[in-house]
């Protein structure tokens, strides 16, 4: 299955998703460049950003998005989307969930 990512509230529930991206090529592709935050998105387990981490996150899908292979490219629009709402709202959590 792979990786997923959502938008979460205080309570866990899910506020928006991103569905139809391989979630996991992205991850790989921050890996190889060595991004902090993506790179270590635990493919098996959960990962969960908060508002304060979104300040790392977003530059490092603004790069994916802007050089990488086009279906990682998608990906990171799609992921940007989510990733850009988390601050809008108060306790808003970006949560990747592993296979």
């Amino acid at each position: 299955m792979g990786i997923s990512a959502r938008l979460t509230n205080y309570h866990g529930a899910t506020v928006d998703t991103v569905t139809g991206h391989d979630i996991n090529e992205l991850v790989e592709a921050a890996r190889e460049r060595s991004y902090p935050m993506l790179g270590y998105i635990d493919a098996y387990g959960d990962t969960q950003f908060n508002v304060v981490q979104m300040q790392l996150l977003i530059p490092e899908l603004e790069s994916l998005e802007s050089a990488g292979p086009e279906a990682v490219r998608a990906t990171a629009t799609a992921l940007l989307e989510l990733a850009r709402k988390v601050p809008r709202r108060p306790h808003q959590y970006l949560l990747f969930l592993g296979d």
